[in-house]
């Protein structure tokens, strides 16, 4: 089933040979991968066909969503586990820890390489933001409840500046 709906592949020796490609150029962060097979074997329905479908959903999005790696002096101070079983290392600047990583100047320093790391940064203008553009259909209600809101409207800014 893995093979045939998702392109997962596993070996007659159990090791794993292939992950979904969800988006081209995207390669998701391969210090989760440990943590994505543990969740298959404990977390997925395997028993219904409807809640096999939704876990396999939940454990691909937790494992596929974007986690740029954090700095080496800072990864030790935050590596841990949320109550759900997923790592906590590259949850975010706010989340890094404190102790280990060294004096307060350091560790903003450490976080300022972290946001601006230009692998990051690269992915999330070219690879993200262009399949948010043309694949992401959004349900009506989102815009109701400001889920999502349009900023700006390339015509109408076009418009604006050629008055300038």
């Amino acid at each position: 089933m893995l093979d045939d709906y998702l392109c997962m592949r596993v070996d007659d020796n159990g090791c794993l040979r292939s992950l979904p490609l969800l988006l081209e150029n995207f390669i998701p962060n391969m210090d989760g991968l440990p943590m994505l097979v543990l969740r298959l074997a404990t977390e997925v329905e395997w028993s219904t066909e409807q809640g096999c479908f939704s876990s396999l959903a939940k454990e691909f999005s937790y494992f596929y969503a974007y986690k740029p790696t954090l700095p080496a002096k800072l990864s030790t101070t935050s590596q841990g586990t949320a109550s759900d079983g997923r790592s906590t290392a590259a949850a975010g600047a706010s989340d890094l820890g404190t102790g280990a990583a060294g004096s307060s100047a350091e560790r903003q320093e450490a976080e300022m390489c972290f946001w601006n790391n230009r692998s990051y940064r690269w992915v999330v203008e070219h690879v993200l933001f262009p399949a948010f553009r043309t694949r992401l259909l959004a349900p009506r209600r989102f815009a109701d409840d400001t889920t999502l809101i349009q900023l700006a409207d390339l015509p109408d800014l076009y418009r604006v500046f050629e008055r300038c």
